[in-house]
């Protein structure tokens, strides 16, 4: 298993994962962007390969297994108020609760999106990439990293748990289409130890 920074090659995986972890809302927001009959994932696929906004690639991490396929990802970036705000004008309501746990998460690593392929789950490459991200964490003196599952994947609750994530704050979600009907959105934190001086 090799973990890489993404490029803009990965666009079009990287679209697909990080639908996959969304739960389906990227793709919904990429639909609303899309105009004159454009192609919703050809949209997601731009604001990945752009340079700025979350969605971009320079946000991302990647898995590959030994054949050099794409089997996971990770989006991540420290939050800062720039990002927690994002482009709330062009996101729909089911976002809104999303937003203000994302506002509580000020100066935190960031885990937005992380997912991996739906015939390769189970092998550890999640594992790996948030182990990466607590290395990223760490080197940017970073203490504290947060990410926001929905309280209904009890299975991806746990496994947070797992990891040491434990939740600190919760809101009632949104419901997009039938999806998230009476479901809430958990905020969950994970504190890094610090180092022993010698």
């Amino acid at each position: 298993m090799i973990i890489r920074k993404a490029t803009i090659e990965d666009a079009d995986w990287l679209a697909k994962l990080i639908n996959l972890a969304g739960s389906g809302m990227p793709l919904t927001r990429w639909r609303q962007l899309a105009i004159n009959g454009a192609d919703p994932w050809q949209v997601g696929q731009e604001l990945i390969c752009a340079t700025q906004g979350e969605f971009s690639f320079l946000n991302c991490a990647v898995a590959s297994d030994e054949k050099g396929q794409i089997v996971a990802m990770r989006n991540s970036f420290v939050m800062t108020e720039e990002a927690a705000q994002g482009d709330t004008i062009s996101w729909p309501a089911f976002a809104d609760p999303i937003q203000e746990l994302e506002e509580k998460c000020m100066g935190d690593y960031y885990i937005n999106f992380i997912a991996t392929r739906e015939n390769r789950q189970g092998k550890g490459y999640a594992s790996h990439l948030l182990k990466d991200a607590e290395e990223c964490a760490a080197t940017a003196g970073i203490e504290r990293l947060s990410l926001i599952v929905l309280q209904s994947k009890e299975y991806v609750v746990g496994y947070y748990e797992k990891w040491g994530y434990r939740i600190a704050d919760r809101r009632h979600a949104v419901p997009m289409g039938d999806a998230f009907e009476g479901d809430s959105w958990l905020l969950m934190h994970k504190h890094l130890q610090k180092p022993e001086k010698d």
